[in-house]
Formats: C-alpha cells, structure tokens, sequence
C-alpha cells in the first residue's frame, strides 16, 4: 500500500504550464540578439519587427529633439546658416515619430491591418531616413554627438524593417552580391571603394554652403590632397574588381592585385594620418563620417593585402633569405678549400 500511495502522489503532483513555457518565452528574443552577436552577425536580423519599430521611434526622437535644440535653443550660427536642413531634419523625424507611432498602435491593436501596411510603410521609412541621415550627418550633426547617432540608427532599424517586409527580394540581392565577392581581395577592394566614396563627398562638401565651416580648424586647404586621395583609391579598387570579374583577365589577378594592395597600404597610411591629424578631418565639426570612412580604407586596404599580397611577399623574402643563405655557403665552400 505504501508503495501505491507513493505512485499516486506521483502522478497526480500538478503540472504549471505558465511555468514550464515562461522561461523560454522570456528568454527568447534576447538569446538571438546575444547568438547572433555570438555568431558574427546582424543583431538586427534577430529583432522582431516591434522591436525595430519601437527602436525607429527611439531615434526618431532623438533626432527630433536635436534639431530643436539646434534651431530655438542653442541656435548657433552654424544652425542659422544651415537653417534649411535643420528644418528639414525636425519635419523628417516628426513624421517618422508618426509613422511608427501608428504602426506600433496597429500592430497591438490591429495585427491585420499592420500586416498589410507594413511593406508600404517600411518603405516610406527607410526613405524618409535616407533623406534625414545622409545630408544630417554630412551637413548638421559633424561630430559624435546624439544628432549623429540618431540619424544612423535610424536608418540601420529602418532598413532592417525593410528588409524583413521584402526577405525574399534582400536574399536575392545579398546573393547576387556574394556571387560578385566571393574571393577576399574583391570584398575588401568593394570596402574600400565604398569608403573612399564617403571620403571624397566629405572632403567636397567642407567649406561650402551645405557645410560653412571657418576653414581654419578644418585646413580647408588640404580638401584637394583628401578629394584626390578619395578618388585614386576609387580607381584603384575598380581595376581590382574588374581583374576580379573579367574572365580574360583573371589569369592575372594574382600579380596585380598584390602590387596595387601594396599601393593602398602605402597611400592610405599616409593620407590616414595627414587627414586626421592635419586636415580636413582633424577638428572638431568638419564631418565625422569622413573621419570615420578615412580609417575604414586604411584597415580595408591592410586586409586586402593581407589577403592577396602577404603570402606573396613572405614567399619573396624566404626567396632572397634562400639565395643569400646558398652564396655564403659557397663562399664558405671556397674558402676552405686547401691551397694547392
């Protein structure tokens, strides 16, 4: 008897549902973010598209509040000369603030009408934050400041919203661009590039009216050495790219992909440190992002030769190592052999 009470206690020893599923509903979305992170990549790709949009919204207001400041607060006499796209970044998030507020209201209240919503207005977003990053970080928010970040966060979680709208046509774009750069030195030859871009808009708008600027702590003299360090980079990584992907051309790749990583090396390392200590990005408000573009190229052209010119270059010491190593063993040889 003992041992059938002993059963039925067992079994009829209850079972909390809400208990066994609470702690993986819980942990859920967070343990992707941190696997994602963990796995080397997109955070945002692990985000449902509440989050993006409740994280929209937090940049939006950042942004609205930064352009306030800048136009009735602080009202600088960099806001007042740049008047019109500062008024143009205050009406951009406020109807970014909007937007997300009627989707994250849909979405709760209304899952069929976001649903169909959604890709219209994922699209209006990212738009909308195309229009209010690339000119605000270039021409309003030049520092590290919450303005800047803003503007980006933006529109990094506007085009994750985007992209989770339109999966099917973001897979196939991110595989046509895989298929393109498939061997490293083509990926870090399109990285460099892009930044190289970044750096010749940056360095060309300093000094105009899109950006006034005093000239002296930007030394707006040195914009010639940044646009042509930009745009010799620029044709450097497209002959890469074509030896890349030109058939008739592939034969000899090898060869000039390690002579013109060498060049970039050597081109960057220097423009890197001119640029940033002397001039145009080396004070404070003349563009953080060509600042920021200008380290990228350095470290995207250190990776590129490290990936098709290092192996080379250590094969060529070993080389000469080897060829100096056997004329002093002749001569050793020669050496010792006895006078006649």
């Amino acid at each position: 008897m003992a041992d059938d009470d002993v059963q039925v206690k067992v079994e009829d020893e209850p079972v909390y549902e809400a208990e066994a599923e609470a702690e993986p509903v819980e942990g859920e979305e967070g343990g992707n973010i941190k696997d994602a992170i963990k796995d080397g990549k997109n955070p945002l790709d692990a985000m449902d598209g509440y989050t993006l949009l409740v994280g929209v919204l937090i940049a939006s207001i950042i942004v609205f509040v930064a352009a306030i400041l800048d136009l009735w607060v602080t009202a600088g006499a960099f806001a007042l000369l740049n008047a019109g796209l500062a008024y143009w970044i205050f009406a951009g998030s406020l109807i970014s603030i909007i937007v997300t507020v009627v989707m994250i209201i849909l979405k709760k209240c209304a899952e069929d009408a976001s649903i169909k919503a959604g890709p219209i207005i994922s699209i209006i977003l990212l738009v909308i934050w195309l229009a209010i990053a690339l000119p605000g970080t270039f021409g309003q928010f030049t520092d590290l400041e919450n303005g800047w970040i803003g503007c980006w966060a933006g529109l990094a979680l506007s085009g994750a919203l985007a992209g989770r709208a339109f999966a099917d046509k973001v897979a196939a774009m991110e595989a046509a661009i895989k298929s393109q750069t498939e061997s490293s030195a083509t990926k870090f030859a399109l990285f460099c590039g892009v930044a190289s871009l970044v750096v010749l808009i940056a360095a060309s708008l300093l000094g105009s009216t899109f950006i006034p600027t005093t000239g002296a702590s930007c030394a707006a003299g040195s914009q010639g050495y940044a646009i042509a360090l930009a745009v010799i980079s620029m044709i450097v990584a497209i002959i890469i790219l074509v030896f890349a992907n030109v058939e008739t051309l592939k034969q000899h790749s090898g060869m000039t992909n390690m002579i013109l990583s060498i060049f970039l090396v050597v081109w960057w390392a220097i423009g890197a440190f001119y640029t940033t200590f002397v001039g145009p990005f080396g004070g404070a408000g003349c563009g953080l992002n060509g600042f920021i573009a200008v380290w990228i190229s350095l470290f995207s052209a250190i990776s590129l030769f490290k990936a098709c010119g290092l192996d080379a270059v250590k094969q060529w010491i070993e080389k000469v190592k080897g060829n100096k190593g056997g004329e002093s063993n002749e001569t050793s040889n020669n050496d010792d052999t006895p006078a006649l």
